[in-house]
């Protein structure tokens, strides 16, 4: 969000100019890019929907009193559905809620409609359990594999929890996360695990979108940071799909007993 922004800065502030642009592209996507500066088709955009009625100073700082009005003004008049204001009239919305006459054309809904089929997604464990013995500091230990499958529609899948039992402490549970089978990162990392539930949600990073019927499978590693003598065992016990449900949970993975060894940094200098 900006011009020039080359990172992610969730606690800046932001000007109506970049307000007005992202709120236009949410609403008619590319068409009002291209002028000069930036921002102007956009915000001249909105204020001729009246969803802005002051843009002679894109400069200013944003406020959300100002951000929720804009949003429920291009709510209500119609602008991100895509219909006119009159459809939102209390007698229209229950002429056309009863299919009468007097529902106007405009507001009638048409066969170009899309229709969001709710997604589906089984979850379930790639190979047998594992049980293994490794550094009290081991690093990124896979711990198995689990693979998810999408029903008959397209399914969105936004995270995988995993849920942590045995001897030991949890906060000796340092970090975890999805990795795709060939080794690249699918999840944001998780720093360690709740010490009340004993869980921790691996969010996918962008969302995990599967096609129906096709399946992707996922290592879970893990990485501890405690005592030698303990053990943790690990399971998928929930699945958030974003469009619908999932089944299949809980899924055992597997136990890691920490030994009193620590690991070293290994430095390769050849491999011939």
């Amino acid at each position: 969000m900006g011009v020039g922004i080359d990172s992610f800065r969730p606690f800046d502030t932001v000007t109506r100019a970049e307000f007005g642009t992202v709120l236009s592209r949410a609403i008619w996507g590319d068409a009002n890019n291209g002028s000069d500066p930036y921002y102007t088709a956009h915000l001249n955009a909105l204020k001729a929907e009246g969803i802005m009625t002051n843009i002679s100073n894109p400069n200013m700082k944003e406020v959300r009193g100002y951000v929720m009005l804009m949003m429920q003004r291009a709510d209500e008049n119609g602008v991100a559905s895509g219909k006119p204001a009159i459809c939102n009239t209390p007698e229209n919305i229950l002429a056309c809620s009863l299919e009468l006459d007097s529902c106007p054309a405009e507001c009638l809904t048409t066969d170009e409609d899309e229709v969001v089929l709710p997604g589906f997604a089984t979850v379930a464990r790639v190979g047998s359990e594992v049980s293994m013995s490794v550094p009290r500091n081991a690093n990124s230990v896979k711990v198995g594999t689990i693979r998810l499958t999408a029903g008959d529609n397209d399914t969105t899948v936004s995270s995988v929890v995993i849920e942590r039992s045995g001897l030991g402490n949890v906060r000796e549970v340092t970090s975890l996360q999805l990795l795709r089978t060939n080794g690249v990162s699918a999840s944001v990392i998780s720093n360690g695990m709740s010490t009340s539930t004993q869980t921790a949600t691996l969010r996918f990073s962008p969302s995990l979108v599967l096609k129906a019927g096709s399946s992707e499978s996922f290592d879970v590693v893990v990485s501890l940071s405690g005592a030698d003598n303990n053990e943790h065992t690990f399971a998928v016990s929930a699945v958030n799909v974003a469009n619908g449900t999932a089944a299949g949970t809980p899924v055992k993975l597997g136990t890691l007993r920490t030994t009193s060894y620590n690991a070293g940094t290994v430095t390769l200098a050849s491999l011939i």
